[in-house]
């Protein structure tokens, strides 16, 4: 035996073992819980967007059907023979406070192009993009292409929306397009 060894007590020795073993072993795990919570950290970011991302969607998809659903109610009161809604939905368009306006576009083969044949408006409403006919012919041709078509108003008008869609103009059996412009804050940026 070596004079070293014996001055040291066992007790010592193993001292000396386990506080460099403990100070190891914390060390990597601290070394893994920080890259864990790192991970973590991101999956729980990403899991929050996409949650959220969700929440919007379906917020969304809530409010388009059932601003589809008033166009279908509406309608059923409207007759393409006079291009005039009935007095019920009159009634039923002036009473609702969510609609601002509601305007339907009949096709003309003569003109090649859609027409204002019927359009109803809340009194002050003047979020209309009648003055951009261009947005106009563009939301018409997207309802007709997609079956549906949400915008946000141009930027040079208030804030808003506009949801247009395809119907049959049972009289003369051709397409119509219904263009409704809700009196809510839009959802869309």
């Amino acid at each position: 035996m070596k004079f070293s060894d014996r001055f040291i007590s066992i007790k010592f020795k193993l001292l000396g073992l386990l506080v460099p073993m403990t100070v190891i072993l914390l060390t990597c795990y601290a070394a893994i819980v920080l890259l864990d919570f790192r991970k973590d950290k991101l999956a729980y970011v990403y899991d929050t967007s996409l949650a959220n991302s969700r929440s919007v969607a379906s917020l969304i998809r809530t409010e388009l059907e059932f601003d589809v659903e008033k166009i279908k109610g509406l309608m059923r009161l409207y007759s393409f023979q006079t291009h005039q809604f009935s007095a019920e939905g009159e009634r039923k368009f002036f009473e609702d406070s969510s609609l601002s306006r509601i305007e339907i576009f009949d096709n003309d083969p003569a003109l090649g192009r859609f027409e204002s044949v019927t359009n109803l408006q809340m009194p002050g409403d003047n979020r209309w993009p009648s003055d951009a006919p261009e947005f106009l012919k563009s939301v018409l041709d997207e309802a007709l292409k997609s079956r549906l078509a949400v915008r946000s108003l141009p930027d040079a008008m208030e804030s808003g929306w506009v949801l247009a869609m395809p119907l049959l103009n049972n009289v003369k059996d051709r397409e119509a397009v219904v263009v409704l412009t809700p009196n809510r804050r839009p959802f869309m940026a």
